[in-house]
């Protein structure tokens, strides 16, 4: 049953957590940026030759921001990432830039399927792995070291995913993300705070 139209995911923090652990309010972070093919559901890639995905992005690119005067920033390479919420890590799985951690959510109002946040392109911090308990803003990991010249910007991919039917952690994968029948993935701009407040 896929009833996520009713569920209401609680706001997450993660800007403010973000921005504290990586001092960007030292050049006035304002907001995240977002070009043609970072956002949730595009088709196009915003690196290289801008070409089409295979389906649609299943979440969101940070990598740029806004800071004081209007100057675009990206931001920097090995930047600390945190948790978006409190929760327990389920698996991390290689993607085609660093690691993905996947993280399970459990919230009081929310009382079927699981709540899941995955960040990719990461390097998970020493000792992070599956079963590990994680607090809201707890740093999991570093933005993974990207090379080459055909590489994107370094970036965090973030992704958000409710899973009705509690499908096995070992089945999930890039490939079952992208199944609306296994599981069923929200906009992460509908709940984390995307400017300093």
């Amino acid at each position: 049953m896929d009833n996520t139209d009713t569920i209401s995911f609680p706001e997450s923090l993660f800007t403010d957590f973000f921005v504290r652990e990586n001092r960007l309010n030292k050049k006035g972070f304002g907001k995240w940026v977002f070009y043609p093919g970072m956002e949730f559901g595009a088709w196009d890639t915003w690196w290289g030759d801008k070409s089409k995905r295979a389906r649609p992005h299943e979440g969101v690119d940070l990598c740029y921001y806004c800071g004081a005067a209007d100057t675009i920033f990206h931001i920097d390479d090995k930047a600390k990432i945190p948790a978006m919420y409190d929760g327990t890590v389920v698996k991390i799985m290689g993607d085609f830039l660093g690691k993905t951690i996947i993280i399970k959510h459990s919230f009081p109002d929310i009382s079927e399927g699981i709540f899941l946040t995955l960040y990719g392109h990461t390097d998970p911090v020493g000792g992070l792995e599956a079963g590990q308990s994680v607090k809201a803003g707890s740093i999991i990991a570093a933005l993974a070291a990207v090379r080459g010249p055909k590489a994107p910007t370094p970036h965090l991919h973030l992704s958000l995913a409710w899973n009705p039917e509690s499908v096995p952690y070992d089945m999930l994968d890039w490939t079952t993300m992208g199944n609306p029948g296994i599981v069923r993935l929200i906009d992460p701009l509908q709940v984390i705070d995307v400017s300093e407040k």
